[in-house]
C-alpha cells in the first residue's frame, strides 16, 4: 500500500502538496570539495563533515527516516561515521580521477530493509572501459555501519557505456529500472532490479542518435513516465516516454538544445538543460514548447549539474561556487526564479555534479501509475478556467476540489492571491490586478495543475 504525506512548506514557493514515503532518503547530501546539505528543517543547511571531494558524479542514501547510511564519489563509499565503509574502496565508477558525469547511484534494493546495491559508470579518460558494474551493501554488517559484500563488488553488467546513469521503479514500486547507454551506438541500456536481484539480461531500446562521446547526462521524470538524456556527440537532447513495464523507450523526439545537465520539475510538467554555463533551457512537455534563459552576468561555470530537492525547488552546481536554485520549477521559466549562487555552502565548494538520487523520491503527482496510460497527465484535476484573456473576472471549475489550493503568481514569481477551496466552482476578481501574464497553480493531496493567464482591461 502507497502511503500519502502531505505537507506544507513554511515558504510562498510551493503550496501544500504531496510527496513520496521515500522523500526523506534524500535528506543528506555530500558532494563537490567537501560540501554538503542537510534538508531534516525543512530547508537545506550548510554542513562541512563529509569526506567526499569529487569533480563530478556522487551519490548518498539515507533510511527513510532521514538518517545518513552512505554517501560515495564511484570510487570510495564512505559510512555514516564518515570512514571508508568496509571493503568499499577501489570502485570502478571512474576511479581516482572522479570525473564520471553520473559516477554513482545508490538503490535500495525492492523488498530488502538492508541492501543497498551501488551502481557506477566509468568515464571518458578510462573509455568507459569498466562500463556499468554494482556493488552491493549489507547494512547488517560491520556493527550496522554497512559492508560491501566481497561476492557482490565491481559486477560487470555491460560495457562500455558512456558516463550516464539513472533509475526510476516501475508503476507499481515492486522493481527499478536501471538505464544507462552503449558507447558508439544508439542502443540505451536497461536493467531490472527487484526483490530477486539484477536481471542480468538487458532491454536495449536502440531510438535516438548514435552516442559518439562517453561524456552524457541522463534523468527519468519523478513520476517515472518521461526521460531525457543529453548525447554531447549530436548536442542535441532525447527526449522519450517510458514503458516501465517492458522497459523500453519509445516516441522519440530530438530537441534542438540540451547540456550538461538534466532535470524535470517534480509535477513532472517542466524539463530543464543547462548549457554552456550560463543559459538554462526549459521544455514544457504540455505545450511542447522550448525557452531560454541567458544570465548576462553568469560565465561558463555558472550553471551545471542539475537535482530536485526535498523543498521542492530544482538546485544547481556551481563550478568553484555557492549553489544556485530555480525556486518555483513547475512555472514557466520567465516566472521561475532562478537565483544565482544564492545557497551558501559555508566556506565550501560545489563542482560540476551534485547527489544523484531516484527522482521518483521527489515526485508530487502521486497518481497510481498502473491504471494509466505513458506520458503525461495534463489536467488530472478535470479543471476549467475561462475566460482567458479575462478582464473582469476569471471563473474555475474542478471535479477534484476537497481540500484543494490555489495559487496566483505574477510573472516575477510572486505569490498575488492564495485561497483554500472546498466547492465545485470559484471565482477571481481580476479588476484588482495589473494587466499581465499570470500562472495559475491549483494545488490538492494527490495532484498539481498549472496554467498560464492572461489579464487584461
Amino acid at each position: 500500500m502507497k502511503i500519502t504525506i502531505t505537507l506544507c512548506l513554511l515558504t510562498v514557493t510551493i503550496a501544500c502538496y504531496s510527496q513520496h514515503p521515500e522523500i526523506n532518503r534524500a535528506n543528506i547530501w555530500y558532494f563537490g570539495n567537501g560540501a554538503g546539505l542537510d534538508f531534516s528543517s525543512g530547508s537545506p543547511v550548510a554542513i562541512t563533515n563529509g569526506a567526499l571531494h569529487t569533480l563530478e558524479g556522487c551519490a548518498t542514501m539515507c533510511d527513510i527516516e532521514g538518517n545518513l547510511l552512505m554517501y560515495t564519489d564511484g570510487d570510495t563509499i564512505w559510512d555514516r561515521t564518515h570512514q571508508a565503509m568496509q571493503n568499499g574502496t577501489d570502485l570502478t565508477g571512474c576511479p581516482i580521477l572522479g570525473s564520471s558525469s553520473q559516477a554513482s547511484l545508490i538503490i535500495p534494493q525492492p523488498g530488502h530493509d538492508s541492501l543497498y546495491y551501488v551502481f557506477t559508470t566509468d568515464c571518458w579518460e578510462n573509455f568507459g572501459a569498466f562500463g556499468l558494474r554494482y556493488n552491493v551493501v549489507n547494512m547488517n554488517l560491520n556493527n550496522g555501519l554497512g559492508a560491501v559484500m566481497p561476492t557482490h563488488k565491481n559486477v560487470l553488467l555491460y560495457t562500455p557505456t558512456t558516463e550516464g546513469l539513472t533509475a526510476t521503479y516501475n508503476c507499481d514500486e515492486t522493481g527499478v529500472w536501471i538505464m544507462t547507454h552503449e558507447y558508439n551506438t544508439n542502443n540505451y541500456v536497461c536493467y531490472f532490479l527487484d526483490e530477486n536481484g539484477v536481471d542480468t539480461v538487458p532491454v536495449i531500446s536502440a531510438v535516438g542518435g548514435v552516442y559518439c562521446d562517453y561524456v552524457s547526462y541522463m534523468r527519468f521524470s519523478p513520476n517515472g513516465k518521461k526521460f531525457a538524456s543529453y548525447n554531447y556527440c549530436g548536442a542535441n537532447a532525447d527526449l522519450l516516454d517510458f514503458d516501465s513495464e517492458t522497459g523500453t523507450l519509445l516516441n522519440y523526439v530530438s530537441l534542438p538544445n540540451g547540456g550538461y545537465g538534466a532535470c524535470f520539475s517534480h509535477d513532472n510538467g517542466k524539463l530543464y538543460f543547462t548549457y554552456s554555463g550560463n543559459v538554462i533551457y526549459q521544455y514544457d512537455l504540455v505545450e511542447g514548447t522550448m525557452i531560454t534563459y541567458t544570465d548576462p552576468d553568469a560565465d561558463n561555470s555558472t550553471y551545471m549539474g542539475m537535482s530536485n530537492s526535498i523543498d521542492g525547488k530544482i538546485l544547481i552546481s556551481s563550478f568553484y561556487q555557492s549553489l544556485s536554485t530555480i525556486l518555483l520549477p513547475h512555472l514557466p521559466i520567465e516566472a521561475s526564479n532562478v537565483q544565482r549562487f544564492n545557497l551558501s555552502l559555508n566556506s565550501k565548494e560545489s563542482q560540476l555534479g551534485l547527489p544523484d538520487f531516484m527522482q521518483n523520491y521527489f515526485n508530487t503527482s502521486l497518481e497510481n501509475d498502473c491504471d494509466v496510460g505513458i506520458g503525461n497527465i495534463v489536467n488530472p484535476m478535470h479543471i476549467s478556467v475561462f475566460p482567458n484573456p479575462a478582464s473582469r473576472y476569471i471563473t474555475i471549475e474542478y471535479e477534484e476540489s476537497e481540500g484543494a489550493k490555489i495559487q496566483l503568481f505574477n510573472s516575477l514569481g510572486q505569490v498575488v492571491l492564495e485561497r483554500n477551496i472546498n466547492v465545485s466552482k470559484s471565482f477571481i476578481d481580476t479588476t484588482v490586478f495589473s494587466e499581465g501574464v499570470y500562472y495559475l497553480v491549483v494545488s490538492s493531496q494527490n495532484n498539481n495543475y498549472t496554467q498560464k493567464l492572461i489579464i487584461h482591461k
